[in-house]
């Protein structure tokens, strides 16, 4: 029976950074937090493209909206960095971008949409575009969507990143993470950590409409 964290591909991928910053804050608990160094992640601008597409292009028919996003105050003990909500361009959905910084850099970002028509292909396929659209992708991995259903992928990407995606018939949210860069590759083992912090997260962001 194949693991619910096996990895679905397997690419190489590599950079590197340099602004040290403990992640302890996001560690497992009950588990020794490994010291790695923070970048960047992945830009929430370029996370937005990500999310909308070719002008919006994606876009299905409306849906009855149960759900809207709220970036919460403070996650995991890192308080809200610099954030928007603001309408997309291509279509009636609203953005959310937020990061969640420690000393100035971003530990956490966020880009989602909600409100309007959903994209094609239901929850499964938008959640897992999303993510196929990350360089570099490895490890992609089907995860538990929690009680608001819909569907979450996680994976890595280029840089040792991982990230997690989810979508319903309400939103859609592309989460990186960057406190793994730079450090031991990701195993299955951070992912499923990882994973359980996306959920967290949903549980504090996705609010009713």
């Amino acid at each position: 029976m194949t693991s619910p964290h096996e990895p679905a591909t397997a690419q190489a991928s590599g950079l590197t950074a340099a602004q040290p910053d403990p992640r302890e804050d996001l560690a497992p608990t009950g588990r020794p937090s490994r010291r790695k160094r923070w970048v960047l992640p992945v830009s929430v601008g370029a996370a937005v493209l990500v999310l909308v597409g070719a002008g919006g292009g994606w876009y299905a028919t409306h849906q009855d909206q149960k759900y809207k996003l709220v970036a919460p105050a403070s996650f995991e003990g890192l308080p809200l960095g610099p954030h928007k909500q603001f309408q997309d361009a291509g279509g009636p959905r609203t953005m959310v971008d937020a990061e969640y910084d420690r000393n100035g850099a971003a530990v956490v970002a966020v880009a989602g949409s909600y409100g309007g028509p959903t994209m094609a292909g239901g929850p499964g396929a938008t959640a897992k575009t999303e993510l196929d659209m990350l360089p570099g992708l490895t490890m992609l991995t089907a995860e538990p969507a929690g009680s608001h259903g819909g569907s979450v992928y996680c994976g890595v990407e280029t840089g040792n990143a991982p990230a997690c995606s989810w979508a319903d018939d309400s939103s859609n949210v592309l989460v990186t993470y960057a406190g793994y860069q730079g450090g031991p590759s990701v195993t299955a083992a951070d992912l499923a950590h990882v994973a359980a912090e996306t959920l967290q997260l949903r549980s504090l962001m996705e609010v009713d409409a």
